[in-house]
């Protein structure tokens, strides 16, 4: 039986998405052709395209065991110096499509500079690692001005598509689910789940518009996993719906 050629997909968001990229389907061809080229992780488009961290802004906990090539640690030194913009360009000339979530822009706070602009992603790993000196403050998804997205995703897709004209782009939107008790650690988050949807819808009627070749995909049929490998969280799907986001992946890439 022919079997395609494999679509090499870079992700751009959290584990939602990249799990059902790693998901084997080999009873599917298909689904099986699609392979992980690069998951950039652990930030997002507020705090991509601004500026790092000086030296004497922070210090490193507690960085003496972890292996240079942990993948946690690479986003969090990734994110102090702001070299994501430049490993999507190093790899998007290879693959085929870039997936793009929001999620972890949603669930972790930012902590801001706000003399300067500057973003960080205040992820679980920046909180083991990084101890930041200064006048810095806390804020939310919701606290940060949308235009700020809107204008780093034009930036960060411009630059992207110049490299690979023949990219596609496809936003994944999922939905948080709450059964069976699985909420937020952080009851804030759930107040704000309608500004995170109309966030998503907004930046992807902004790619749409703006370039060319970009699809979106939410199958439905969400449900949270309590038992989740990564904890539960309502973001942590069901093996059905990672498997349904896997086939409506390759249905789009296979045109």
């Amino acid at each position: 039986m022919f079997r395609p050629r494999h679509k090499y997909i870079i992700v751009l968001g959290s584990c939602c998405t990249v799990d059902a990229i790693r998901l084997k389907r080999h009873d599917d061809p298909d689904a099986d052709s699609l392979r992980l080229l690069w998951y950039q992780g652990r930030t997002s488009l507020p705090s991509i395209c601004t500026h790092g961290l000086r030296e004497d802004e922070f210090e490193l906990a507690g960085s003496d065991s972890v292996k240079p090539t942990d993948w946690g640690w690479m986003m969090v030194t990734d994110e102090i110096s702001k070299r994501q913009h430049t490993r999507l360009l190093d790899v998007i000339g290879m693959s085929d499509a870039l997936i793009v979530d929001l999620v972890s822009a949603f669930v972790f706070p930012y902590v801001v500079d706000r003399r300067s602009g500057r973003y960080f992603l205040k992820s679980k790993e920046w909180e083991r690692y990084v101890v930041t000196r200064g006048p810095f403050e806390q804020q939310w998804l919701w606290d940060v001005p949308i235009e700020r997205s809107v204008e780093a995703m034009r930036t960060l897709l411009d630059s992207l598509y110049t490299r690979q004209p023949a990219l596609q782009v496809i936003f994944h939107l999922p939905r948080p689910c709450f059964n069976d008790g699985v909420t937020f650690d952080t009851p804030e988050i759930a107040v704000h789940v309608d500004y995170y949807q109309g966030y998503s819808q907004l930046l992807y009627r902004e790619a749409v518009e703006t370039f060319p070749r970009v699809a979106a995909i939410s199958c439905g049929g969400e449900q949270a996993d309590p038992a989740h490998i990564n904890g539960p969280s309502p973001f942590h799907y069901t093996i059905r719906y990672t498997e349904g986001i896997r086939n409506d992946l390759a249905r789009i890439l296979r045109g």
